[in-house]
């Protein structure tokens, strides 16, 4: 999907392969606003399950994901964000592969961010990468089947949030 402004409401999606399973982009670097995703089911991309964000000047007013589920991801990120973004809300996220569960670049921010109810999976480097959070909540999730000598959770250059009701399950090897 490559939008450039206004508001978009996508339900009932289903990828299968591709080098990326979906992605929201701004091609010009102006703001897009709102946008809503849910019942997403992304199989097997070859790079990206989900990219938002095509540069980090892109500016979304409000990202809301719900009921995603991302597997098999070959090479890099489940679900990868870049950009500004207002606002961004994800629930009932599923990821099982891929090197990252969730990662957001280092030149990106958040106004707000809500990541709830999430399951990541088997993700082979980091399973949940995220910095520049600002007023964040990170709950009711579970990572699992990580074998990883970085964090499985890592948040980096982040404010005013919370984390709570996050299961981890680490492999002996990992930290």
């Amino acid at each position: 999907l490559y939008s450039d402004g206004g508001e978009c409401v996508l339900n009932n999606i289903e990828t299968r392969g591709g080098y990326y399973g979906f992605r929201i982009s701004d091609t010009s670097g102006s703001a897009l606003g709102k946008i809503v995703v849910s019942n997403l089911l992304v199989k097997g991309a070859s790079t990206y399950g989900v990219c938002i964000g095509r540069n980090s000047w892109d500016v979304f007013g409000g990202i809301n994901l719900s009921n995603v589920t991302i597997e098999d991801t070959a090479d890099f990120y489940n679900l990868y964000l870049q950009g500004q973004f207002a606002q961004f809300t994800c629930t009932g996220f599923s990821s099982k592969g891929g090197t990252h569960g969730i990662r957001s670049d280092p030149k990106s921010s958040f106004g707000q961010f809500t990541l709830g109810d999430f399951t990541v999976d088997g993700a082979r480097t980091k399973p949940l990468y995220l910095e520049n959070l600002v007023n964040f909540s990170v709950s009711g999730g579970t990572i699992r089947n990580v074998n990883t000598t970085g964090a499985a959770l890592h948040l980096r250059n982040s404010s005013k949030g919370t984390v709570g009701n996050v299961f981890i399950a680490l492999a002996e090897s990992s930290s």
